[in-house]
């Protein structure tokens, strides 16, 4: 179920966060990698992923992600990886593109995110609720 993976991935790419520091530390890679791959990895996808947890809980809606939510977590996992891929020495002279391609990423991966959930969050609860 997306609304539990999507907290898996993010734990993972916290896991990646710290196997990238050691690589850092070694001179291997930037610690710039290692930041990216645990804000826009890890935090970027654990808010993104109780975000809709919660929303859809406190509007009183069935605990399952929108579609539109689930491409959003693909859009956001893809823009960790440009992010990231940024920071090797391989990827040096795609360094612009990548940097400018995980902003857009990051921008349409929560734009489809308000877009979904704006509606949910500016109507009464749909079971009649309070809250």
């Amino acid at each position: 179920k997306p609304i539990v993976w999507v907290l898996h991935v993010a734990y993972g790419w916290i896991a990646a966060g710290f196997c990238l520091k050691g690589l850092a530390l070694l001179g291997l890679t930037t610690s710039s990698s290692a930041t990216h791959a645990f804000t826009v990895g890890g935090i970027g996808l654990i808010t993104l992923g109780m975000m809709g947890r919660v929303s859809l809980g406190h509007t009183g809606r069935p605990l399952q992600l929108p579609k539109l939510t689930v491409l959003a977590i693909f859009v956001l996992t893809l823009a960790g990886v440009a992010r990231v891929a940024a920071g090797f020495e391989v990827f040096a002279g795609a360094y612009s593109l990548l940097i400018n391609l995980s902003a857009l990423l990051w921008i349409l991966a929560f734009s489809c995110f308000c877009y979904n959930y704006w509606p949910f969050l500016l109507k009464p609860r749909i079971d009649g609720r309070p809250g």
